[in-house]
């Protein structure tokens, strides 16, 4: 089990858990970029995606080093009018018109695209997708 966070304090917090084998303080894209060829059986990016607009390159690296049948699962904040978008919130928000649109050129395919709020903003509930992507 691998993880990878660009704050050295959450790394440093990580290895106090014990869960995990490997720990990295750095760039989703750079750590996926230096695993090898279908390496991987699953990426998870719980609450990753929001600070990230253009998913391209992550689906890119995500692709090449999942097995076949290998499993994307992501939370994001959910777009209901542009691919992708900042909001007020400092986070992105993606649309799954464009997520759909993502998994298809990279070779995955959508086992769940639901709506669902991964967090509250004072008090209410941010709209968001739950997506689960399998490698075909």
């Amino acid at each position: 089990l691998a993880g990878v966070d660009l704050s050295p304090k959450m790394v440093d917090f990580a290895r106090t858990t014990g869960a995990y084998d490997r720990l990295v303080a750095g760039d989703i894209v750079d750590f996926l970029t230096a695993e090898n060829d279908a390496s991987c059986d699953l990426v998870v990016a719980a609450d990753v995606f929001v600070y990230i607009g253009d998913l391209g390159a992550i689906f890119t690296q995500c692709a090449r080093t999942l097995v076949p049948n290998g499993i994307l699962a992501f939370s994001v904040q959910h777009s209901e009018d542009a691919d992708w978008k900042l909001g007020g919130d400092l986070r992105y928000a993606h649309s799954q018109v464009y997520l759909r649109g993502l998994a298809a050129r990279h070779g995955f395919e959508a086992a769940l695209l639901e709506e669902a709020s991964t967090r509250k903003d004072a008090g209410r509930d941010v709209p968001g997708l739950v997506c689960v992507l399998a490698r075909t």
